[in-house]
């Protein structure tokens, strides 16, 4: 870039809210077609999965018609939404190590779609896919399958060991390279002994997703979670030259290694340009340049066993939209965090005085202005009831008949 203004843009769209705040945005949208097809094609192994998407991600480049999506989505992944039913007919295909890609295939006629998808479906079965077998991208089939994908994080959440924390991070590799990229990110998950985490994301553009459970209240747990994140970073921008943060922030957990991706030049220069910004640091203070070369494991979240009707939440947020009091006074995230908290101060003992503030002013934000009719179930992947939590409270249900 060489326009000043166009140069300060692209600056600010990267910060991360590190130079600026950004009130208003206008989104420059891509077409999405009205001829598409949705397929969950299964292959017999990571490497020829990863292949066909290799050759399936045109560089890398976003397209608006052929194969506009690609998800990678491992094994270990798929065992956690095998109950839904939308996944019994792909049962027979998998084995103990066969993922699956699931692919949008987009066009602007019926007769573009079809040459598309004939030039998939050879990628595909070239690669050996197991089973190809395309569908209305607006059929009942699609939209089950793309809301088995969107549930996937929270689903998988659920199945931690309850009082742990989920972790979730996304990293991006070459594209060209992603059949090697998944079978060393798998290998750095076991090596560390997370063997219960899962591998999903975007990889037409070569971003993984990863998630794992960890309990950061035993000072082991943490130990192993900081040498995970240096070996993480070694494999990523060193070895494979990629991004730590694909698409998300940048946050603490990965604010110590920014200088190992983008090395120590462009990492000065970053802190010039946020000193001119921002010269007394106050726009997301140590969130993307941290001098601390531990930050990413201070102050690790914890999961806290509060409620046995809440304990499998991952404060996802999906359930916020459908709940009256969201914007009120809590939704019922905010709740189970909250409650979560008053049961950590409880058992510590610490803080008292807190943990009396807390108890008084959930009293009215928490309990009496929750409508406890569980419309948050329902947008729930998992189906947790915070109303019926909040009617386990001591004394709810006599200021609810009175």
């Amino acid at each position: 870039f060489h326009d000043p203004i166009d140069i300060l843009i692209h600056l600010i769209v990267g910060s991360e809210g590190t130079l600026g705040f950004v009130s208003e945005v206008t989104y420059r949208t891509i077409p999405e077609h009205p001829y598409k097809v949705t397929g969950l094609i299964p292959f017999p192994d990571p490497h020829s999965c990863g292949r066909a998407i290799s050759r399936l991600a045109n560089g890398g480049v976003q397209q608006t018609h052929g194969v506009t999506s690609a998800e990678y989505l491992e094994r270990r992944a798929l065992q956690a939404v095998a109950h839904l039913p939308v996944m019994k007919p792909y049962e027979k295909f998998f084995t103990e190590d066969s993922p699956a890609m699931l692919v949008d295939v987009s066009a602007e006629s019926p007769e573009e779609l079809a040459k598309e998808v004939a030039i998939a479906t050879a990628i595909l079965a070239e690669e050996g896919a197991t089973d190809i077998d395309f569908d209305d991208g607006d059929g009942e089939r699609a939209h089950q399958l793309w809301d088995m994908r969107k549930g996937f994080i929270p689903m998988f959440g659920a199945t931690r060991p309850k009082g742990t924390t989920m972790l979730t991070e996304d990293v991006a590799g070459p594209v060209e390279r992603l059949a090697d990229f998944v079978i060393d990110m798998r290998k750095l998950l076991d090596q560390y002994g997370y063997y219960d985490g899962v591998l999903f994301g975007h990889a037409l553009a070569g971003n993984l997703h990863f998630q794992m459970a960890a309990d950061f209240g035993n000072p082991e747990e943490v130990d192993r979670f900081d040498r995970f994140s240096v070996a993480l970073g070694e494999l990523v921008s060193v070895q494979y030259g990629g991004s730590l943060k694909a698409e998300h922030g940048t946050g603490r957990a990965i604010a110590s290694f920014v200088e190992l991706e983008w090395g120590t030049t462009a990492y000065r220069v970053m802190h010039r340009i946020k000193a001119l910004f921002d010269p007394e640091g106050l726009l997301n203070p140590g969130v993307l340049l941290n001098a601390d070369p531990q930050v990413h494991v201070n102050d690790l979240k914890r999961m806290p066993l509060a409620d046995p009707v809440v304990d499998l939440c991952i404060e996802c947020g999906f359930c916020e939209p459908a709940c009256p009091s969201h914007h009120m006074t809590l939704s019922p995230r905010q709740r189970i965090v909250v409650t979560r908290e008053k049961a950590r101060l409880k058992r510590s003992g610490e803080d008292p005085e807190r943990l009396a503030a807390m108890e008084e002013l959930f009293e009215y934000a928490g309990l009496a202005t929750c409508a406890a009719g569980n419309v948050c179930a329902l947008r729930c992947p998992v189906g947790i009831e915070t109303g019926t939590m909040v009617l386990g409270e001591p004394g709810i249900l006599e200021q609810l008949l009175h």
